[in-house]
Order: structure tokens, then C-alpha cells, then sequence
């Protein structure tokens, strides 16, 4: 299933609100732990803003809730990676690729084969 259209901020807000919740996390304590104002972070909750591919990797560790789940709903999984790319606008899909890469050559993480998440070689 491969998702139309840019992402839902309403939708993406009310998953970053809801996963807060469920940790028993207040609102300024999330905001405080990844490096935002509360009004900004209400903002995000609210989805009258973008939230960015550095405060989403944030949040998603904060709340232990993979980044395919608060984008689109979806569970973890390699499955669904190839799919949540295609539902990027192409502004977010260049942030996410350049903090790939980041990570890919700082060594922050394993290298992985690119061809798991394309396979047919197209990201």
C-alpha cells in the first residue's frame, strides 16, 4: 500500500499527542526533552505545524513508538519503509535522505543494503 499525497500534520499531531499521553509525559516535559518551546510543541500536537525529521527521531524515542507509526499510523517494519517515502513531500523526503546520510557516514548507525528497502533500486 503505497500512500497519495503530502502528510496529514492534524493527524501526525494528534499520534505525537496521543503516544505522550499514553507515556503519562506533560507537555513541557516533552518539549524540554527534545529541545523545544511548549508553545512550539503544542503547535506540533496541534498539526498546525510541520514537525521535522530531527524532532520526529526525537519524539519517536521519547514515546518508543516507531516513525512510520506517528507519520501514518503504521507499525515498524520493512515493509512499510519503502511505502512511507512515497507519502514525503519532496522538501521532508531531501531532510530524511540528508540525515540518512548523515548517519550512514558518521557511523551512527549499521550500514545497511539499500536494495532491503528498494528493491527494485529507487528510493
Amino acid at each position: 500500500m503505497r500512500p497519495n499525497g503530502p502528510l496529514d500534520d492534524a493527524a501526525i499531531g494528534a499520534r505525537l499527542r496521543a503516544s505522550r499521553e499514553e507515556k503519562r509525559i506533560l507537555l513541557a516535559q516533552a518539549a524540554s526533552a527534545i529541545g523545544l518551546t511548549e508553545s512550539m510543541m503544542s503547535l506540533l500536537e496541534r498539526g498546525l505545524r510541520p514537525i521535522s525529521p530531527l524532532y520526529l527521531m526525537k519524539l519517536s524515542r521519547l514515546y518508543e513508538k516507531p516513525i512510520g507509526y506517528l507519520l501514518v499510523g503504521w507499525s515498524e517494519g520493512p515493509d512499510n519503509l519503502y511505502a512511507l517515502a512515497g507519502a514525503l513531500r519532496d522538501d521532508q523526503r531531501d531532510h530524511v535522505l540528508a540525515f540518512a546520510a548523515w548517519l550512514y557516514y558518521t557511523n551512527q548507525v549499521p550500514r545497511i543494503r539499500w536494495r532491503a528497502i528498494a528493491p527494485d533500486g529507487e528510493w
